[in-house]
């Protein structure tokens, strides 16, 4: 029965105890609190802060603050790698902790710095699909290892396996509710 449970978790979290989906359910969560719920958002808030020194610290440690990215641009192009298709602004939106409105701009600034492109649908010329160039792939894998490291150290290195497997299947539970 253990062996299972762990499957289930290595399927979720692609091996690792706490992956990129937690990043991705941490940063929803942040998102839902804080435009549902007044109550949470001093607590959102804070661990939205912590997320963008992590990413700050993360861009400074691997010799990309000369880029001037921002947290938000840097999880956009996070959140693309991880769905790994192309996205319409809609499909993206769920996936940022800014509001829908913001999007586009940050979209704008991406392209303006080569990391995405937009396509046109071939079916629908007025539908949109942003994905990754070269560069924000190669962005993608310059970051996302000491990216993990920190956001793992920072949300799980005092919880033991069963509390890390909770707290991904509560946010998961959250996020799903919300974006359904």
């Amino acid at each position: 029965m253990a062996t299972n449970k762990k499957k289930e978790s290595s399927n979720v979290t692609g091996g690792w105890p706490c992956g990129l989906a937690l990043t991705y359910d941490v940063l929803a969560t942040v998102r839902l609190f804080n435009q549902a719920y007044n109550k949470y958002q001093k607590s959102g808030a804070q661990v939205l802060k912590s997320m963008q020194l992590t990413f700050a610290q993360v861009m400074e440690s691997q010799g990309l603050k000369p880029m001037q990215l921002t947290f938000s641009q840097v999880n956009t192009v996070l959140a693309l790698s991880y769905v790994q298709k192309p996205m319409t602004l809609t499909e993206l939106s769920p996936f940022l902790p800014i509001e829908t409105a913001s999007v586009s701009l940050v979209i704008d600034s991406l392209q303006k710095a080569k990391l995405i492109q937009r396509r046109h649908s071939r079916t629908d010329r007025r539908k949109i699909f942003i994905t990754l160039t070269p560069a924000g792939k190669e962005l993608v894998d310059m970051l996302w290892p000491p990216i993990f490291n920190l956001v793992t150290d920072m949300f799980c290195k005092n919880l033991t396996d069963e509390e890390r497997q909770l707290l991904m299947n509560i946010l998961r539970k959250i996020r799903d509710s919300s974006y359904v």
